[in-house]
C-alpha cells in the first residue's frame, strides 16, 4: 500500500450528514451568525479624543503588518 492508500484513508474520516438539510433552515442557520464589531476605546489626550483598539498595536499604528490606526 503506497501514499495514494493512505489519502484514500484521510478523506473517509470527513463527518457527512445524515439527512439533507433543506434550504430554508440552511439559509435561517447562516442569517443567526453575527460578527462581531471591534472593541474600540474612546479616550481624551491633550483635549482631544482618540480612538484606540483594544489588541496591541504599536507607535505607528500598525498590528499584523497591518494599518489599523493613525498615527
Amino acid at each position: 500500500m503506497g501514499p495514494a492508500h493512505r489519502i484514500k484513508e484521510r478523506e473517509l474520516k470527513v463527518p457527512v450528514p445524515k439527512r439533507k438539510m433543506s434550504r430554508s433552515n440552511t439559509r435561517n442557520r447562516r442569517s443567526q451568525w453575527k460578527g462581531k464589531l471591534p472593541q474600540i476605546n474612546k479616550t481624551v489626550v491633550n483635549g482631544r479624543t482618540v480612538f484606540t483598539v483594544s489588541h496591541r498595536v504599536d507607535e505607528d499604528g500598525r498590528y499584523d503588518g497591518r494599518q489599523v490606526t493613525n498615527p
